[in-house]
């Protein structure tokens, strides 16, 4: 039996979608916790006369799956992308690299990029290609920040194989947030006291397997979130009016005091 606690991760970015890329130590994930599941399929019924009960059934649109969350932070370098980076441009974010300055990551709408990734079990490797997902920011008072990714990939018939190993450089652990490493938090510029927040990326990902054609699809973006706070003297904020009146207001957070870990 396989011990379920034996589990790592590595994900490196395609060149060109779907087209698989070797996997290296230096490219495994930090994860926090990890769901796969080794094969996702649909169920196509052969029905045939003259016949009682239930038929065989043909599996179709064979995928991989994989949930996994890992610690929101920086790559400890000013200028340098996290090493989480290839998760990132896989669910839908482009990359600004200013080097020496800063890495901004931004909501692309085409040109959306992949990852081969694979998932070793105690020595059961299951290896997607063509992967691509949606991620959700958690930024809850007195916890480490966090995104939880949901990603699909092409379906590979699971190896066995040697776990990769990582001293993981290149990764720096997160902060939690709080008033001293939490410099900015405000909506509608006003000082908030975050109790819970969440930001989903919202992404409809679908996989498609048609003539000439197999893929995960990116089809649709509908950001949602949700935010708790402390509630304010309505006399100093009165955030219920601005609800009531359906106003937009600005949520502006900034988390991290050390270079390279903003």
């Amino acid at each position: 039996m396989k011990n379920a606690n034996k589990i790592v991760v590595a994900a490196k970015t395609e060149s060109t979608y779907g087209t698989k890329v070797s996997l290296a130590g230096a490219d495994m994930m930090r994860h926090t916790s990890l769901e796969l599941q080794p094969m996702e399929s649909d169920e196509v019924e052969h029905t045939y006369g003259g016949k009682l009960g239930s038929f065989h059934k043909a599996l179709a649109n064979k995928r991989q799956s994989v949930n996994m969350s890992l610690e929101l932070s920086g790559s400890g370098t000013v200028g340098t992308a996290p090493k989480y980076a290839p998760l990132l441009k896989a669910v839908g974010f482009a990359e600004t690299i200013t080097a020496k300055t800063k890495v901004v990551y931004t909501p692309a709408s085409s040109n959306y990029g992949s990852v081969t990734l694979s998932v070793n079990q105690d020595g059961n490797n299951h290896v997607m290609h063509g992967v691509r997902g949606n991620v959700s920011f958690d930024l809850n008072g007195s916890e480490l920040p966090k995104m939880n990714f949901a990603m699909i990939g092409l379906y590979n018939t699971p190896t066995k194989a040697s776990q990769l190993t990582s001293t993981y450089s290149g990764w720096t652990d997160g902060v939690v947030i709080s008033k001293a490493n939490t410099t900015t938090a405000t909506l509608d510029g006003f000082n908030i006291a975050i109790i819970n927040m969440s930001i989903d990326m919202g992404w409809e990902v679908q996989y498609v397997d048609r003539t000439n054609q197999e893929e995960v699809h990116m089809r649709n973006r509908k950001v949602t979130g949700s935010i708790t706070i402390a509630l304010p003297d309505v006399a100093t904020k009165d955030f219920l009016s601005k609800v009531e009146s359906e106003s937009q207001m600005v949520l502006k957070i900034v988390h991290g005091t050390d270079a390279g870990n903003i």
